[in-house]
């Protein structure tokens, strides 16, 4: 018999070599008395997301079912490694049957191959995701009413860091500042649109003096037009300024 092992971490930050630690120290104790390199087989999908990358994305999973043979078990950590989303779990799962495989979920191992069992974590699977969103909604939100920096910062602004103000995880406090070259700008478009410029006029004139975009390419009308909605009034002073010299 083969373990066709899958590992997934969703970020850069985590890493998979605990849950390799876990599901091959699951397996010695409860289903081999000497595990050795013919009988397993690794797949991992390092920093990717369930819920922002599709299944037919994730490399390591499509190789860890497409190498699945009759007999094989395929072990991972726990369901929502395989995914997020309840109709994606139960694709995979009728792939797994298809090829009269079984399923081992070493967090979850009385999940099994019960119908109801899947379908009830599968689902709570896909609501943490929904609760994840609310969550980073709702901080978002928190932040920005602070007047703290959250996201990238957008064009007119640059980014800078507070020199003694921490986040929770003790990072340094990130906060938007004007940015002067991207300011001029900005002030052009506004003073062409006052001389009654459409917005394809306007890319036109940006594109026709050799002005790039905040990544040295040729501006577009959807941009432009991003902008001067973003910035109806030229952006302000903000009341951080003086941090810039910090």
């Amino acid at each position: 018999m083969r373990y066709i092992i899958y590992l997934r971490v969703s970020t850069d930050k985590q890493d998979t070599q605990v849950q390799h630690h876990h599901c091959i120290n699951y397996l010695k104790n409860n289903h081999l008395e000497n595990l050795d390199l013919p009988k397993f087989v690794i797949f991992c999908d390092d920093d990717v997301s369930a819920r922002k990358v599709k299944l037919d994305k994730r490399i390591g999973l499509q190789d860890a079912l497409n190498t699945l043979k009759a007999g094989d078990t395929f072990v991972a950590i726990a369901l929502d490694r395989l995914g997020r989303n309840i109709l994606e779990c139960a694709q995979i799962r009728e792939i797994i049957k298809q090829k009269k495989c079984t399923i081992i979920f070493v967090n979850q191992p009385w999940i099994g191959d019960n119908d109801i069992l899947w379908g009830m974590m599968s689902g709570v699977a896909s609501e943490e995701v929904k609760t994840l969103r609310l969550r980073t909604r709702n901080g978002m939100s928190a932040k920005r009413a602070q007047g703290k920096f959250v996201g990238n910062a957008p064009y007119g602004y640059k980014m800078i860091t507070h020199p003694t103000e921490l986040t929770k995880k003790d990072k340094p406090q990130k906060y938007l500042q004007i940015n002067p070259s991207e300011k001029v700008i900005i002030d052009l478009m506004h003073d062409l649109k006052s001389q009654g410029f459409s917005i394809r006029e306007i890319t036109d004139e940006l594109n026709r003096q050799g002005i790039t975009n905040r990544h040295g390419r040729k501006w577009q009308s959807s941009l432009v037009h991003m902008i001067l909605r973003n910035h109806k009034h030229q952006p302000q002073e903000s009341a951080l300024q003086s941090l810039c010299a910090c």
